[in-house]
């Protein structure tokens, strides 16, 4: 699976990886994302404004995974050490 990523640097600018870990932000349809937390809370944290994960590529594959009109949706990621700089 091909995971999306971007950085606050190059904001709109998205890239496919191979892999993803650690800690990142998540940006998605807020449905699909409240959908996630409510059914699989260890996959994502949410505070008032954005979504975290610290399991990306398990997150990615239960979205992607999701029936209905959701179905195969990519989340787009900013890797933790790209928010840091």
């Amino acid at each position: 699976m091909k995971y999306q990523t971007t950085s606050y640097e190059k904001f709109g600018v998205i890239e496919e990886v191979d892999r993803l870990e650690g800690r990142c932000e998540v940006i998605g349809d807020e449905d699909i994302i409240y959908f996630a937390r409510e059914h699989m809370p260890h996959l994502v944290s949410i505070d008032e404004h954005r979504a975290y994960t610290s399991s990306p590529e398990s997150l990615a594959e239960y979205v992607s995974k999701i029936k209905g009109s959701f179905n195969h949706y990519k989340l787009i990621f900013i890797p933790a050490e790209v928010m840091m700089k």
